[in-house]
């Protein structure tokens, strides 16, 4: 059962409406007045917000935008030809700005107006502010959805998928802005015809004529709407803070672009000693790193979010399983990258409306240093492991980025406080910290399972044991993880499959099918050939003899990567005699020199 906590006069709950109606979805519909501000509501969504979608007891899922990722991902592909995205790439992101242009700047501009003076005033006593409508921003906001309208026909014009033969969400949140009566109990389009635009060009055009010819000189005498007052920095903090809030931040500083002065000596020094490994992108950007004004020039505030992804379960017991993988908690689900980043986009998207000013919004993905800025944002600190450290929420922690030309106040930096613990250092496998505060990526099991793209190193496989994809040892064995709380976004909680799978099913995987189990997650980037490989070494050390027909089959697998995975892995389980005949049968047709000296390595040790 899915129940939609709404209000009939918010855009955004009329649009969420329309899409539920699209998916063919019946949801049980709660009114809420937000004015009221009832107990229950505000325990389940402490933000207040609308629409919040609730589905068979799960989580609330709160927002416009939240709900729409949501739906997309559990319903969108059984819309086959009707999903309300288009596929090419371009029209995706224009129907998304499209889409937050009808829904915040529409309800800014006219339906808040318009609930105000004839609903919500109507429900307050005169002592809390209710009354007689005020008529002049009745007049200007009805002059605005004529001016709403102009626009939309413009954009027909220039875009003619919108309002053609295929419905978007662009096409539903017009219609949610456009909309002047309640919508029926049961979702629906209005009559609109499944597949179809929810208006034509011409029809638009016409109206907007003769809008415009009622309206006479009148447009002219509407007076702006807005009243803000002074944007003042603090003010447009105070703003960013409720939107870090709204989007699920547990965390949001500020510094200015100029505060990692070390920053840029310390990253010089790892890559003189190598310790980038093979990630030449890092020596390539490095210039750009040292300080974001080195990236783009007009900056003058940089806000760092943190975005909470702490376990539910201990992230290490699957360790000690010789017949399952462990894969890194931050990988368990979804791309962090999409999560966060479309996030951020829709908070430097509301907060450059509100500011007027230019943003950047960046996840992982650009020559940033997150880290070091968010310690001078005061998000926490650089552990030893060189992480990320929070007070209240340990090393789980998701950054972004936000680069804007405004100026906001700073926060203070967070000291060190690591003090004499090793913890971190002590625990890791591979002795990847020459010293603390120093990372070697060469010996980072984390670097060699995602980012490194050939054989790994073969003293280092055995201390890799079942770890899969990522590391999280140097993180789970934090002191400070004792305040942090499991996250609450359900596309990053862990998938059942995904938190000790079975290596005897990773290891059959063809790319279809590593494609198929890993669709939407940050693994799938890695390539079907570096996992197997990664399963195949865990497969050497678990010592497991039940996993040698399935890996002998993978010494004829089209990826010399794999093949030569596989020859490590038989040579630690097959019996001496049985993996010589392998090899009797194999080497004379292998081309592949590294999958040679692979043999020549594990004959050697068999016969010792």
């Amino acid at each position: 059962m899915i129940r939609l906590y709404h209000h009939p006069l918010s855009v955004s709950s009329r649009f969420i409406r329309l899409i539920l109606g699209e998916c063919e979805l019946t949801p049980e519909l709660v009114e809420e007045r937000p004015w009221e501000r009832r107990e229950e509501f505000l325990v389940m969504n402490p933000a207040g917000t609308l629409p919040v979608l609730v589905e068979d007891g799960g989580p609330p899922v709160a927002g416009a935008w939240p709900i729409i990722e949501y739906l997309d991902e559990t319903r969108g592909f059984a819309l086959e030809d009707r999903r309300l995205l288009p596929a090419n790439a371009d029209q995706r992101a224009e129907v998304r700005r499209l889409c937050e242009w009808f829904l915040v700047k529409c309800d800014q501009e006219v339906t808040s107006y318009l609930a105000e003076e004839k609903v919500i005033k109507r429900e307050r006593a005169r002592s809390g502010g209710g009354g007689s409508p005020d008529s002049g921003l009745l007049r200007a906001a009805r002059a605005n959805i004529r001016l709403h309208l102009a626009y939309i026909s413009h954009l027909m014009v220039e875009r003619k998928w919108l309002a053609g033969d295929r419905l978007t969400y662009a096409d539903l949140a017009g219609a949610a802005a456009l909309f002047r009566r309640r919508l029926p109990r049961r979702g629906s389009l209005g009559g609109c015809r499944r597949g179809q635009g929810l208006v034509c060009e011409d029809e638009i055009a016409g109206l907007v004529q003769d809008a415009a010819r009622r309206s006479g000189s009148r447009r002219a005498t509407a007076r702006p709407l807005r009243r803000p007052g002074l944007l003042t920095p603090a003010r447009l903090r105070a703003f960013l803070d409720e939107l870090a809030t709204e989007e699920g931040f547990c965390v949001l500083g500020v510094t200015g672009p100029d505060a990692i002065p070390d920053a840029g000596g310390r990253l010089g020094q790892a890559i003189a000693d190598g310790h980038h490994g093979s990630m030449h992108w890092l020596a390539d950007t490095a210039a750009r790193r040292t300080s974001p004004s080195a990236l783009w020039s007009a900056v003058r505030s940089v806000a760092i979010f943190g975005y909470s992804y702490g376990p539910e379960d201990d992230p290490l017991a699957s360790l000690s399983r010789s017949d399952v993988g462990t894969i890194s908690v931050y990988a368990r689900n979804r791309d962090y990258h999409d999560v966060v980043k479309g996030a951020l986009k829709r908070i430097g998207s509301r907060f450059a409306a509100r500011a007027g000013a230019e943003i950047k919004v960046f996840v992982d993905t650009a020559p940033v240093m997150e880290k070091p800025l968010a310690e001078a944002a005061g998000l926490g600190w650089q552990g030893k492991h060189t992480n990320l450290v929070s007070r209240d929420h340990g090393s789980w922690l998701f950054l972004g980025a936000m680069f804007t030309n405004v100026e906001l106040p700073a926060d203070t930096p967070q000291r060190d406080l690591c003090g004499s613990c090793r913890a971190c250092l002590d625990v890791c496998p591979t002795d990847a910290f020459p010293a603390p505060y120093r990372l070697d990526a060469r010996r980072c099991i984390s670097y060699l399972t995602i980012e490194h793209k050939g054989p790994i190193d073969p003293a280092l496989r055995p201390k890799m044991g079942n770890r899969i994809y990522g590391c999280d040892d140097c993180l789970a064995v934090c002191p400070w993880n004792k305040f942090a709380e499991a996250g609450r976004d359900a596309r990053l909680s862990a998938r059942a499959d995904l938190k000790a799978p079975p290596l005897g099913d990773l290891v059959r995987l063809d790319d279809a099918g590593f494609r198929a189990f890993f669709s939407g997650s940050p693994i799938k980037r890695t390539g079907r050939d570096r996992f197997v490989r990664n399963v195949l070494i865990a497969i050497g050390n678990s010592g497991e003899r039940s996993f040698v027909r399935q890996t002998e089959n993978l010494l004829r697998d089209d990826s010399p990567l794999v093949r030569g995975a596989a020859v490590w892995a038989l040579g630690r389980l097959a019996e001496a005699g049985e993996f010589r005949q392998m090899a009797e049968r194999c080497m004379p047709a292998e081309r592949d020199e590294e999958v040679l000296e692979e043999w020549r390595q594990a004959l050697e040790q068999a016969q010792a």
